[in-house]
């Protein structure tokens, strides 16, 4: 080898420091460390998977009556796995209807329909499966009338002075009088009621089958009594 390359080789290798070989004690420390943080690690994973068992635990053994306890033991993402629109009434053989989108509620025998206009803006009440969307009136819904059924058709009206609008007594009742042809209700005769309810006013027009009998009548006015807006 040139004595010039052995040279430079000789002042390159004095500025490469070789590190130390670590003595037995600082192996032994560095295992200790890696061995604390270990175990520290699987402490912490331990203690989140206790707190996690916990609050599933908490969830499924909360209070009968809560919703997220009725859902679970039901099956079903509404407390007691009954709509919200549709629950149990009061009355033997009922049902409760209620209009999430403005608190509007009625009962009706459980085998009648129940439908609810635009944003609240009327209700439609029938015990057959009356045809819906009508804009301008029910004209669907009595033209399919059968003979031995009955339809209400209810709004809000804004103007309190338009109708005698007396509260809504405990009893209702057909007025003789009212009976006839009215704007939207098509060529069926139907009968007007108006009352007020919580300083609000109500115009409902009422229609029966050809065939029906007076206890119909009387389920029909039952029904608009338990009306509460």
């Amino acid at each position: 080898m040139d004595d010039r390359l052995l040279q430079q080789l000789r002042n390159t290798l004095r500025y490469i420091k070789i590190p130390e070989m670590p003595s037995s004690e600082e192996i032994l420390r560095r295992g200790r460390r890696r061995l604390y943080k270990r175990r520290a690690s699987a402490v912490i994973m331990c203690l989140s998977l206790l707190v996690v068992g916990w609050a599933g635990a908490s969830a499924l053994t909360r209070e009968p009556g809560s919703k997220t306890s009725d859902a679970l033991h039901n099956g079903s993402g509404t407390a007691n796995g009954v709509s919200p629109s549709a629950t149990p009434s009061v009355s033997p053989g009922w049902t409760r209807h209620v209009d999430d989108s403005t608190g509007w509620s009625v009962e009706t025998p459980a085998d009648w329909h129940v439908s609810w206009g635009y944003q609240g803006q009327y209700m439609m009440v029938g015990s057959y499966d009356f045809p819906v969307g009508d804009l301008c009136g029910p004209t669907g819904a009595l033209s399919n009338l059968p003979d031995n059924a009955t339809f209400v058709w209810m709004f809000e009206a804004q103007d309190g002075s338009a109708f005698d609008f007396s509260p809504r007594p405990a009893s209702l009742s057909l007025d003789p009088s009212t009976l006839g042809h009215y704007e939207g209700m098509g060529c069926r005769d139907v009968y007007r009621l108006t009352f007020s309810v919580s300083g609000r006013f109500f115009v409902v027009y009422a229609a029966f089958g050809d065939g029906s009998i007076s206890s119909l009548r009387q389920t029909t006015l039952e029904s608009l009594g338990s009306f509460s807006p």
